[in-house]
């Protein structure tokens, strides 16, 4: 419920701002609470935790998240 309220926000906020607030989630099970649309080719990632029990699993998310899309715009 709190992250739903969160989202909720951002998409109030990404009205006025121009932004688009998008959810990602793969098929291993990589989930990021929210990504925003800045501009085109710009992004921000934002993991939602109400309990600071959560923040080490955030953290290894948006690294994870991190490292695929670095791969997909940098293939090797």
């Amino acid at each position: 419920m709190f992250e739903n309220m969160i989202i909720r926000d951002l998409q109030t906020f990404s009205t006025i701002s121009g932004w688009k607030v998008l959810q990602y989630r793969d098929n291993s099970n990589l989930e990021i609470d929210a990504i925003l649309e800045i501009n085109q080719n710009e992004y921000a990632a934002v993991e939602i935790k109400l309990s600071n029990s959560y923040k080490y699993e955030a953290v290894e998310n948006l690294k994870r998240f991190y490292e695929k899309m670095k791969k997909k715009s940098h293939p090797s």
